[in-house]
């Protein structure tokens, strides 16, 4: 994603150890390991001209393939214990292991956001589970590949004495809590948004739509 410009001043600092900072004249020096990734394909973009050729083989001295999500699902139980673990303590919540369904249908889905996404899923379930136990019905992964199983799996685990409520109702409900959970805070790294997996400005249009006010 550098322009040129950039690319050029990068391959700079590969070869030269040479820098200078934005708005100064003074040529720094600075031994430095590049350590970098990125989901593009620059090999298609040094042929499309894109990407500058001698700071693609500067970078891949040496390469490191890692496969996405859905290639590894070994690892998604692992990690999904990791991110709930750490969401419950965050928030102050007991939460037993994660069960075999709701391993069933994380290891499913296509995960086009790979591990963060995964995080994302599993934090909105931390905080939307009733009790000490994380269901399917709290992953809200409807949208997934597998959506029939998660369904399913919901129609049969979903407790037969929970209040049904019009969606828009639901929706309101569940950023209340999470707005609680983080005292009212919307962005930064601790606020409601990345909790939820949406941008600060999406949020703030749904708190207002909603009609949701701080007490």
């Amino acid at each position: 994603d550098m322009t040129p410009e950039t690319q050029a001043r990068m391959l700079r600092l590969l070869e030269e150890g040479t820098f200078e900072r934005v708005g100064g004249t003074q040529t720094l020096k600075s031994q430095t390991r590049i350590m970098a990734a990125t989901n593009r394909d620059l090999k298609d973009m040094v042929n499309e001209g894109d990407f500058r050729e001698d700071l693609y083989y500067r970078l891949n001295a040496f390469p490191m393939y890692l496969p996405p999500l859905r290639e590894r699902t070994e690892d998604i139980p692992g990690l999904a214990e990791f991110f709930k673990n750490r969401m419950a303590a965050h928030i102050g919540k007991q939460i037993g292991a994660l069960i075999p369904e709701v391993i069933e249908v994380l290891q499913t889905c296509d995960w086009p956001g790979n591990v963060r996404e995964l995080e994302h899923t599993i934090q909105r379930a931390v905080i939307a589970c009733h009790g000490s136990q994380i269901k399917v019905s709290d992953l809200g992964l409807y949208g997934s590949r597998r959506e029939g199983i998660a369904l399913d799996l919901e129609i049969n685990t979903i407790d037969q004495d929970r209040e049904v409520v019009p969606l828009e109702d639901f929706e309101r409900r569940y950023i209340l809590k999470v707005l609680k959970i983080t005292d009212w805070r919307v962005s930064g790294p601790r606020g409601a948004a990345i909790l939820l997996g949406l941008p600060p400005t999406t949020l703030y249009s749904k708190i207002k739509k909603l009609r949701i006010k701080r007490p």
